[in-house]
């Protein structure tokens, strides 16, 4: 298989334009030209996997706006109050739900509000506000487009709290100029949802609640203050409450009763063939001289990869709405295996919780380690074979690695392990704001950097030409 590190001089490459643009963005000498750059290069990074997850300089500029607003914080903020604050929520989305989660699971006599920073055109959740209603809280929602303005409100409004959570998009700069300065003094939490990416924000972060347990976040983004409290894992009553036969589902979606069925989600961009990665290939190798055993998947469609060119042994099913058709296709399958050369999550838990053995493969051997807690991933093509043929061939080892896989990741991520996980949390966040200096972080090009950008579709391999030898060189003078 293609090593993925042959993309990485590309990378570099825009690394070093990065690096390149800061330098010119610290010459400028007006604020507002230093925040017109900075935030250029935050929606650049933002989606482009150059190996920076946290940047000072980039950050510097909002700090500097921010403390040229003045609000009065003075006033009394409530006890055992949150506020969560969203740049935009969704109705299909992880970090939205993990917003509902929070506050649907939280003790009655706590208070969660909801801000909203910019819904323009996107219709809310109406869920968020039955969930707000219910703890106290309310949701409010900004329409102001200028930042200064934006800002001001949310600080004003965030002193009110007695913590305030982040759960913001990575290339939004709002928390920084409403937070960015001591005179506000209530602690700051962000959920790292976007753990995987470069986001701003981290100068403001006095808690960082992560995904997953390692030092990534303060090796590259230089955040000291770390807990993992992983993803919620609420019961989902649709599943729990699906009691219908794997016959009768093959029945009602007109699928065989006499094969065994994998069964894949995802969205047809996971499944883009990259550095010889390409799903129904990988497949293949196990299942292509296997006739009772055939792939289904939900997401991509007869032009993704080859999907089209196997004939009856992987049917693309394409793109079907989260529904009974959908738990259809899980009842029905028996066994699922993780989308590649990109994983995914939700759809992961879905099978976890209809008790059917998940496999997952990555070419990429990626920093931040697992999601889930219980489902691993292998990076090893011929052992995930043998594991893939294994679990087809044996009921008892496909049952076995079901219900492992259930009781470790309810153990993990459910929803009281989930409540203590905060409650440590919050036992130590500090009790005071502050800002915090990353200037010590790493930039470093890795398979994680190479996986970011094929999933945001802005993977580039052009070759390394004299012309850009020669630009390297001129702006590494400048460096």
């Amino acid at each position: 298989m293609k090593r993925v590190r042959s993309y990485y001089k590309n990378h570099f490459l825009e690394q070093l334009d990065f690096r390149y643009r800061l330098y010119q963005l610290n010459l400028e000498e007006k604020l507002e030209d230093k925040i017109k750059s900075a935030t250029s290069l935050i929606n650049q990074i933002a989606s482009k996997g150059i190996g920076v997850y946290a940047c000072k300089e980039l950050e510097k500029p909002y700090l500097e706006l921010a403390r040229t607003i003045s609000i009065d914080n003075s006033g009394e903020y409530i006890a055992d109050s949150f506020l969560h604050v969203l740049t935009t929520a969704y109705s299909v989305g992880g970090h939205t739900r993990v917003v509902e989660r929070w506050i649907g699971t939280s003790p009655c006599n706590q208070k969660h509000s909801i801000i909203l920073l910019d819904q323009h055109g996107v219709d809310y959740p109406k869920n968020l506000k039955n969930v707000v209603s219910q703890h106290n809280g309310e949701l409010i929602l900004l329409s102001e487009e200028d930042i200064v303005v934006r800002s001001s409100k949310l600080r004003k409004i965030a002193s009110q709290y007695e913590y305030v959570i982040l759960h913001i998009h990575m290339y939004d700069p709002t928390a920084i100029v409403a937070f960015g300065t001591e005179e506000f003094t209530r602690p700051v939490i962000l959920f790292n949802h976007a753990d995987h990416s470069y986001w701003c924000g981290a100068s403001i972060v006095d808690m960082l609640a992560d995904l997953r347990i390692n030092d990534f976040a303060k090796q590259y983004r230089g955040i000291s203050n770390v807990h993992p409290i992983r993803i919620p894992f609420d019961v989902n009553k649709a599943i729990q409450d699906f009691s219908v036969s794997k016959e009768e589902s093959r029945h009602k979606l007109g699928l065989p009763l006499d094969k065994k069925i994998i069964l894949t989600v995802g969205g047809a961009h996971k499944y883009t063939p990259f550095a010889g990665c390409e799903y129904c290939d990988v497949i293949a190798k196990t299942i292509s001289s296997m006739d009772n055993v055939v792939c289904y998947g939900i997401g991509p469609t007869t032009e993704t990869g080859n999907w089209g060119n196997y004939g009856e042994k992987f049917i693309a099913v394409g793109e079907i709405n989260y529904g009974e058709e959908y738990f259809h296709y899980l009842n029905a399958c028996d066994v699922y295996v993780n989308s590649m050369p990109i994983g995914g999550g939700t759809a992961m838990l879905d099978a976890v919780q209809s008790y059917k053995p998940v496999l997952s493969y990555s070419l990429f051997d990626t920093k931040l380690g697992n999601i889930l807690n219980g489902v691993d991933t292998t990076h090893n093509l011929t052992e995930f074979g043998e594991r893939l043929r294994n679990v087809i061939l044996s009921d008892d080892v496909a049952y076995s690695l079901a219900k492992n896989q259930y009781d470790a990741v309810f153990e993990c991520h459910g929803i009281e392990n989930w409540r203590k996980n905060i409650e440590v949390m919050l036992s130590k966040t500090p009790k005071m704001h502050s800002i915090h200096d990353i200037s010590n972080v790493r930039y470093k090009i890795n398979d994680l950097a190479i996986m970011i950008s094929l999933w945001c579709g802005t993977l580039s391999n052009r070759k390394l030409t004299i012309y850009d030898v020669y630009h390297c060189f001129k702006r590494w003078l400048h460096l």
